[in-house]
C-alpha cells in the first residue's frame, strides 16, 4: 500500500475531441481501475471506511470558521452535513480523503481538503488544507487553540471575457460551464521544479448555488484533479446586471504542492505558488494533525 510521492503523472487531458473508439477504451480502462482509484467499498472493510469518515467529520466539526466584516468576526459558519466528495490517491500516499464546505447557502465561504496520509499504519496523520472562497477575509480557529486569518480580503475573481454570455436555461449554463472548463489546462510543478503534473477537469460540479436577489444567477464549483483527488478548484459564476448584461467570472483555489497555473486557450490566466515549507499562504492554511491508530488501516 505504501508508495512514494511523485509528481510525474501523465497528462490525462479533457473530454473534448475524443473519438468513439477512444471513449470506449477510456471507459473500459476506468472500469478496470475503478476499484483501486475511486472505490473503497470493493477493496476494504466498509466498517473501516465508515469509521474514517466519521473521524473526518468529527475533526471538521471541531474547526470554527468566521467571515470578517469591517474588522469584526461574524457568527461561526455552519459546516455542511456531508462532504462534497470523497477520494483516494495512493500514488501520493492519500489513503482516504474528503472535501468539506462551510456555509448554509450560496458559495461556500471556505472549503477544507482533509486526508489520511502516510506510507503505513502507525505513521499516518491527517493533512488538512483550508481554502478561502469567500469575498471576505476568513478567520479559522482549530480545536487545539491555533488560530489563523487570511491575509487577503477574499478570493480574487476575474471576468471571463472570451465566452458567450450565460444562457437563460440552467441546463445550458451547465453545458457552457463545462465547455469553459475543457478550454482550461491546469497543472502544477513539483516542489523541486523538475516535473509538471497536468490535472483532469471534473465535469460534474462539486457544488452549485445561486443568489438571484444579489445578482448571482448561477455558481458552480469545479475540480481539476489527479484521479479524483482535487488539486485545484475553480469557482465559476454567472452574474446578471439587469436583463441585458450577463457575465461570467472565475477564481481559483490551490489545493496541491508546487506552483499551479491555469491556461485558457493556451494563455495564462492564473498562477499561484503553494505552501512549500511555509504553513500558509494569503488564502489557505495547511496543518498536520495526529490520527488515531485505530482508523489508520
Amino acid at each position: 500500500m505504501a508508495r512514494s510521492t511523485r509528481y510525474d503523472q501523465p497528462d490525462l487531458g479533457s473530454e473534448s475531441g475524443c473519438s468513439v473508439t477512444r471513449r470506449s477504451f477510456l471507459a473500459m480502462t476506468a472500469a478496470l481501475i475503478a476499484p483501486s482509484v475511486y472505490g473503497q467499498n470493493d477493496v476494504e472493510d466498509p466498517r473501516k471506511s465508515t469509521a474514517r469518515l466519521e473521524a473526518m467529520r468529527k475533526l471538521a466539526k471541531e474547526i470554527k470558521i468566521y467571515e470578517i466584516t469591517e474588522g469584526k468576526a461574524g457568527p461561526p459558519l455552519a459546516l455542511r452535513q456531508d462532504p462534497f466528495l470523497r477520494y483516494t490517491n495512493h500514488t501520493l500516499g492519500v489513503v482516504d480523503g474528503t472535501l468539506w464546505g462551510w456555509g448554509e447557502r450560496g458559495r461556500p465561504p471556505a472549503v477544507m481538503k482533509l486526508g489520511l496520509v502516510g506510507p503505513k499504519r502507525g505513521e499516518r496523520h491527517w493533512r488538512l488544507r483550508v481554502n478561502v472562497l469567500s469575498s471576505k477575509s476568513i478567520e479559522v480557529e482549530f480545536d487545539d487553540g491555533v488560530k489563523w486569518s487570511s491575509r487577503q480580503s477574499g478570493l480574487e475573481f476575474r471576468p471571463l471575457i472570451d465566452a458567450p454570455a450565460p444562457a437563460d436555461s440552467v441546463t445550458l449554463r451547465l453545458m457552457q460551464a463545462r465547455e469553459i472548463g475543457r478550454r482550461l489546462k491546469v497543472s502544477a510543478l513539483s516542489r523541486n521544479g523538475k516535473n509538471r503534473s497536468q490535472f483532469r477537469f471534473l465535469p460534474q460540479p462539486i457544488d452549485r448555488y445561486s443568489d438571484p436577489r444579489g445578482g448571482l444567477q448561477d455558481g458552480m464549483l469545479f475540480g481539476f484533479a489527479y484521479t479524483n483527488n482535487p488539486s485545484v478548484l475553480m469557482v465559476l459564476e454567472a452574474w446578471s446586471q439587469g436583463e441585458d448584461v450577463r457575465t461570467w467570472r472565475y477564481g481559483f483555489a490551490h489545493q496541491t504542492d508546487g506552483e499551479a497555473t491555469a491556461l485558457l486557450d493556451g494563455k495564462s490566466v492564473w498562477s499561484e505558488s503553494s505552501v512549500g515549507t511555509e504553513p500558509d499562504t494569503k488564502l489557505s492554511i495547511i496543518r498536520q494533525m495526529a490520527a488515531d491508530p485505530a482508523i489508520q488501516d
